[in-house]
């Protein structure tokens, strides 16, 4: 791979497993990740899957004596539940959507999903609760009467954080909608919610975003992109 001059950036050697880079280019690994996404799928090991937006890294669990065991159960049924909303997501990119995935942020957020379209930019996180009934109010989820407060706090707080991160970055004006996405659940009640955090089945959540209206210009969404896709901006 090179920069699109004489100079080479680096390659994967997929014999043993390894990135290796040119000089100065130690903290682009993540575009380079992505750029060499199309010809390498499961033959990177974990500690870099996380840079390949769409590759999502195979839990290495290792199973109890006779069977799976359920800590495994519930890392293969997380793993499907992920697939199922990143198969929709993937649905917009016919209409000019993009999605940066696996985002890490320094401040400690940790997002599933950052997707840019015509309505704006979201930062989308999955949940599993399978056959549950999940009710969410203003400042609180309920899951099967379990509580969970974090859950929009977090979200917030997680939104809040990349849209800091893009402004900054872009020098435009970003606001980030936070998105909870359950997925397998009974039923979703989140009629007394606030509404500043977006809530859907994972199912559908595609066409949860393309209800939305418009906001941003086709210059505005590839200058965002553009910015979001390179992992030193949310390190900084």
């Amino acid at each position: 791979m090179n920069d699109g001059g004489e100079g080479a950036v680096g390659f994967y050697d997929c014999n043993v497993s390894r990135l290796r880079l040119a000089d100065g280019y130690e903290d682009r690994t993540y575009e380079i990740m992505e750029a060499l996404r199309p010809f390498l799928g499961r033959s990177v090991p974990r500690s870099l899957r996380d840079l390949i937006p769409g590759v999502a890294a195979a839990p290495e669990i290792e199973p109890e004596a006779g069977g799976p065991g359920p800590d495994r159960t519930r890392a293969k049924r997380a793993t499907k539940d992920e697939r199922v909303v990143e198969k929709r997501l993937n649905r917009l990119r016919k209409d000019g959507w993009t999605i940066v995935s696996s985002i890490r942020q320094r401040s400690g957020a940790d997002i599933d999903y950052v997707v840019i379209g015509p309505p704006g930019v979201f930062a989308v996180t999955t949940k599993h609760h399978p056959s549950a009934r999940v009710w969410v109010g203003e400042d609180m989820v309920h899951v099967d009467g379990a509580e969970y407060p974090d859950y929009l706090r977090t979200r917030r707080g997680d939104a809040e954080s990349a849209a800091r991160a893009l402004t900054d970055a872009v020098g435009l004006d970003v606001v980030v909608i936070p998105v909870l996405a359950f997925v397998g659940t009974a039923s979703i009640d989140a009629d007394d919610s606030s509404g500043d955090v977006l809530i859907t089945d994972g199912e559908g959540i595609e066409q949860a975003l393309l209800d939305r209206h418009a906001v941003y210009s086709m210059q505005e969404r590839e200058t965002i992109h553009s910015v979001a896709r390179r992992a030193e901006i949310w390190l900084a």
